[in-house]
């Protein structure tokens, strides 16, 4: 970008900060579809992401009520709060209800319980799992420079991590992250 360009204004939001009584549900804004693609890529994993959306939550609830997930004697609904709120982050960026792409997507991560951050730092394969679900979000907004590939590194990255572990159970979960990366 050279001096004088401008800065499109859907991206200038995500650089701005809001005042905190704002919340970026209470506001009307134009669907991710309306923002620039470099090759309509981000339109074709939003349609993927929202075509998908019942049914990956659906596995993941699923797949955590029969304990593949693995929480051996940890707080049994910490990762149904995880869900959850993944599902509903997942909502508003399929319908385009956010003030900020970039901040909508954060919250889950910054929301989560410290518990499952813990796992997630000691790689477990069950909270590896739900996190390649957000990594599919990132790949909603690879335009936005400070994103980038991130999605798509970390969902390979995750792969290999619980590849390694000769986890099966997991095998449905992951099915969806695993096509994202098929799609390339």
């Amino acid at each position: 970008m050279h001096c004088g360009q401008a800065i499109q204004p859907r991206l200038l939001e995500d650089l701005i900060l809001k005042s905190p009584e704002t919340r970026s549900t209470d506001i009307e804004t134009p669907p991710l579809r309306d923002l620039p693609t470099a090759k309509g890529e981000s339109d074709g994993m939003l349609l993927y992401i929202s075509r998908t959306k019942t049914a990956r939550f659906a596995t993941l609830r699923f797949a955590n009520s029969q304990g593949w997930l693995g929480l051996d004697g940890a707080e049994p609904n910490i990762l149904s709060t995880a869900i959850d709120s993944l599902s509903d982050i997942t909502e508003l960026v399929r319908t385009g209800r956010y003030t900020s792409l970039f901040r909508i997507l954060i919250s889950w991560i910054t929301n989560l319980d410290t518990a499952v951050v813990q796992l997630m730092t000691d790689a477990h394969p069950g909270v590896l799992a739900i996190y390649t679900h957000w990594l599919m979000l990132l790949i909603v907004a690879e335009e936005l420079w400070w994103i980038g590939d991130m999605g798509r590194a970390g969902i390979r990255d995750v792969l290999h991590v619980i590849g390694s572990l000769q986890t099966t159970d997991l095998a449905p979960v992951l099915s969806w992250p695993q096509e994202v990366l098929d799609m390339q």
